[in-house]
């Protein structure tokens, strides 16, 4: 099996050289960030398979990365902290957190917990199926490319294809249009609510039987949008 890599960001320069040689004594690599920026940037450009997480970071809050990873991938991530509050647990968990480990902590509960996670990851993983069903559409969310089990499938631009995939990952929940944005926002054709009605507009026009009448990219009336998979 290839070597786990662990993304650590962690501003205390003591506890980060700490930790980071016990997750390499167990057998894991380690890049690390010392605040959200440099976060975002080791995220982008590194292949990552867990984040250990700090919140108190000196440019920000670390929910900040929290609610920018929820819309950006999907990651496991673990929050490390000396926050014990339990709003804070809840907030990090609905963002996307998988577990959350108060400070001071046992380095060896730590690798633990690590690895829990990560199991739990990868059996998840072996069983997704990155193909979605989408009525008579199959969706390859790694490759993002459509198909048709009736004929050639419409062709998709970029920002089209990147909205679909994203409401195909909530696998049938609710997306808000301020996630979508969130998600998409890097493209200048999406930074407003009405560019996201307006590519699920064209996508209705291109998926749907009936554009009119869609029965797979359904409008939730104040919430959101839902991908019906």
């Amino acid at each position: 099996m290839d070597q786990y890599h662990i993304a650590y960001i962690e501003d205390e320069a003591a506890t980060r050289v700490l930790i980071s040689s016990y997750l390499e004594q167990a057998g894991f690599a380690v890049s690390f960030a010392e605040n959200i920026q440099d976060a975002k940037t080791l995220l982008n450009t590194t292949k990552t398979d867990l984040l250990l997480l700090d919140l108190n970071l000196p440019d920000g809050d670390g929910m900040q990365l929290l609610h920018y990873l929820q819309a950006k991938k999907e990651l496991p991530i673990i929050m490390t902290t000396s926050r014990d509050d339990l709003n804070d647990r809840i907030a990090g968990l609905e963002l996307g957190a998988d577990d959350y480990l108060c400070k001071p902590f046992d380095p060896r509960e730590l690798i633990a917990r690590i690895r829990s996670v990560l199991r739990r990851s990868d059996i998840s993983q072996h069983h997704q199926d990155k193909y979605i069903k989408i009525g008579r559409f199959s969706l390859n969310l790694q490759h993002g490319m459509l198909n048709s089990s009736e004929g050639p499938a419409p062709k998709l631009t970029s920002g089209e294809m990147n909205l679909l995939c994203r409401l195909a990952r909530a696998r049938g929940s609710i997306v808000s249009r301020d996630q979508l944005i969130s998600a998409l926002s890097s493209r200048a054709e999406l930074n407003t609510d009405r560019s996201i009605d307006v590519l699920i507009s064209r996508l209705r026009h291109k998926l749907e039987v009936d554009p009119k009448a869609p029965t797979l990219l359904l409008t939730e009336f104040g919430r959101g949008y839902r991908l019906n998979v």
